[in-house]
């Protein structure tokens, strides 16, 4: 099975300089699943969405059309991976009951994108792990449902 992590938190050490400097609680959490996955037979790729480059759909509407988009960013190389995975991890960090906006706006255009041209990520395996730093974990666990 091929699982891929997605992880759109921003945020690095949080506290934990001395675990593993430069790497967040959420990346350190992905890099350890995949680690398992691998261990467990199954193939892991890690996506780290900091340091990339995604924008927001703004409807141009080019992806009703074709699969394709006007926006010349990280979305396409990312995407591609999702749809050949088995399976999905997202990992994100929480601040007032929003995911990171990223992982917001990858997801926007990966769903609208899937949707135009018959496939639904829905019924594919998947997971979250949510970072909350305020609160709000649950409005975003209710946003991933859709």
């Amino acid at each position: 099975m091929r699982i891929l992590n997605i992880v759109g938190s921003n945020v690095v050490n949080a506290g934990d300089e001395q675990i593993a400097p430069g790497k967040g609680p959420l990346e350190r959490l992905a890099t350890k699943c995949a680690a398992e996955l691998s261990a467990a037979g199954h193939e892991a790729e890690t996506v780290f969405l900091r340091g990339s480059e995604i924008q927001f759909c703004d409807h141009c509407e080019i992806c009703y059309r074709i699969e394709d988009c006007d926006k010349n960013d990280d979305f396409w190389p990312i995407y591609e991976s999702l749809k050949a995975a088995d399976g999905v991890i997202l990992y994100t960090s929480v601040t007032c009951a929003m995911m990171s906006p990223k992982l917001a706006a990858f997801l926007q255009r990966a769903g609208r994108v899937a949707r135009r041209h018959g496939r639904k990520f829905s019924g594919e395996r998947s997971g979250v792990f949510l970072e909350e730093f305020t609160w709000g974990g649950n409005l975003v666990l209710q946003q991933l449902k859709f």
